[in-house]
């Protein structure tokens, strides 16, 4: 999973909580839509959940530009 929100406290919260689950694996944490599209190409994560507003790139352009790398990406948005 790659986790991206530029709140430290909801990214770090919620890879926590998820890493606690039995074959969930955090791969890598993005700050910003940017870095997750470079931590997308690097990593290509089975899920991707994307944090909507976020400086610079948000998570929705982001996301566009994810699926232009991979249609069968699986982004989940999530908001605060």
């Amino acid at each position: 999973v790659l986790v991206a929100d530029d709140h430290d406290l909801v990214r770090t919260g919620i890879s926590r909580m998820l890493a606690d689950i039995e074959g969930i694996e955090i791969i890598a944490q993005a700050v910003s839509g940017e870095e997750a599209i470079s931590l997308y190409r690097e990593f290509t994560p089975d899920v991707t959940l994307m944090d909507v507003r976020m400086p610079g790139i948000g998570g929705l352009e982001a996301t566009r530009k994810i699926c232009q790398i991979n249609p069968h990406a699986k982004v989940i948005a999530v908001t605060v």
